[in-house]
């Protein structure tokens, strides 16, 4: 499946709708696995940390994110200055 731009437009006016409310809510949320080493908690663990610091995405290492959640398949659309692979 191919996007285009006209399927994305409404993408820049939802984000800043949902953005104020998301932070609030992933730090108030308590989550848990039934593996405790489960990779998706510790990405939650890690965004958690990051908002509770009051810090924004842009103002972490690419190489401080918890990749190892992105499937395999995904890891070509990830974003990596100076990465190789």
């Amino acid at each position: 499946m191919i996007s285009t731009a006209k399927e994305w437009e409404h993408a820049p006016p939802l984000a800043r709708r949902l953005k104020p409310h998301l932070r609030p809510r992933l730090l108030a949320a308590e989550i848990n696995a039934a593996q405790s080493n489960a990779p998706i908690l510790e990405a939650i663990a890690f965004f958690k940390a990051t908002f509770a610091k009051d810090r924004s995405l842009g103002q972490v290492g690419a190489a401080d994110f918890p990749t190892q959640v992105i499937p395999k398949r995904l890891g070509r659309y990830r974003l990596c200055r100076g990465c190789r692979g």
